[in-house]
């Protein structure tokens, strides 16, 4: 386990705006079994929040993103087809579907970069396309 700076920048592109942010963390690194396991803490000071967030990079190059806390939640990343789950919002639970449009993770002697485009859709309607990058420098 090694301890690394974090840099997450989401951005999400809806028909009528879209909304960006990146924040900067402190966390860990862990390759177990050829999997890279990323995991850093999240505090919303307004909102009185805690979330510990998960990303597990598989050795096939799939990516799972897990938040634990004050807010739950699993998402699934593989080219190979999508992924439907209830996800939880201020406003209740939803149903939603993730489809990968391109997942790519590169390990440097420096660190790790983890970046996942995806569209985001409720029942047959798209909501958003979407962008995550994380990257962890040791």
């Amino acid at each position: 386990m090694k301890h690394c700076k974090l840099l997450v920048s989401n951005k999400q592109v809806y028909d009528s705006h879209e909304d960006s942010n990146r924040d900067s963390y402190e966390g860990t690194i862990t390759k177990k079994n050829n999997n890279i396991y990323i995991i850093y803490r999240e505090e919303d000071k307004c909102e009185d929040t805690v979330v510990t967030n998960q990303i597990k990079v598989y050795k096939d190059g799939s990516v799972d993103v897990r938040r634990m806390g004050d807010h739950k939640s699993l998402l699934k990343f593989n080219m190979d087809r999508p992924y439907t789950t209830f996800y939880n919002t201020g406003q209740g639970s939803i149903e939603l579907t993730f489809k990968p449009i391109d997942i790519r993770c590169l390990d440097t002697d420096k660190g790790y970069k983890v970046g996942l485009k995806y569209d985001i859709y409720m029942g047959g309607d798209k909501l958003s396309y979407n962008e995550y990058i994380l990257e962890a420098e040791f």
